[in-house]
């Protein structure tokens, strides 16, 4: 199967899931992260980039609420110049929505800041951790940028694990980790 139909299978289904559903499981991903990853990762310096969810996307809404409980400092992606940059969130941050993707919300203004943690959503993954987002490869560029100066962790449910390796280009990056609510996987 080649990527663009991976990536339309796993939206096609991810779109169905009901929203008591999709707050269940992202419940259940985000608990295992926070419980059995983040302990791993902890360092009073790191700075976590988030995303706010899309087409029943994982919801990293509890890790956004245990980061702050732990003044931890966060921030989320916003496309500049048609490259993703990282803006750092504060008491009066307010989001609003591209105008290039309609459904994508980011902070409206901030510091730009270079985070150590990024937690990425994803359409499907593979046991070598490949990851199949939504095809612009704002996050593929971003990481390549960042010459392995941080840990990208994706999130996921349990069904976005394909059987058999993904096809990817040179420019596709790997992820550190990939969060279900069952596993954690980790990159070899």
């Amino acid at each position: 199967m080649t990527k663009n139909i991976i990536r339309l299978n796993n939206k096609k289904i991810r779109l169905k899931y009901s929203k008591s559903y999709v707050e269940e499981e992202s419940y259940a991903v985000c608990k295992n992260l926070i419980t059995n990853l983040l302990p791993l990762l902890y360092s009073k310096n790191n700075i976590y980039a988030l995303y706010l969810p899309i087409n029943n996307e994982i919801n990293t809404k509890f890790i956004a609420s245990y980061l702050k409980n732990n003044n931890s400092t966060i921030c989320y992606p916003k496309i500049i110049n048609n490259r993703m940059a990282f803006l750092q969130e504060n008491i009066t941050t307010e989001f609003s929505y591209n105008k290039n993707f309609s459904k994508l919300l980011e902070p409206m203004s901030g510091n730009i800041i270079i985070p150590n943690i990024i937690i990425t959503p994803l359409l499907a993954f593979d046991q070598d951790l490949n990851r199949i987002g939504y095809g612009q490869g704002y996050y593929d560029k971003y990481f390549k940028k960042l010459k392995n100066n941080f840990i990208a962790i994706g999130l996921a449910y349990e069904n976005q694990k394909t059987k058999k390796s993904i096809n990817f280009s040179r420019d596709d990056q790997k992820l550190n980790y990939i969060v279900t609510k069952s596993a954690i996987y980790k990159k070899n």
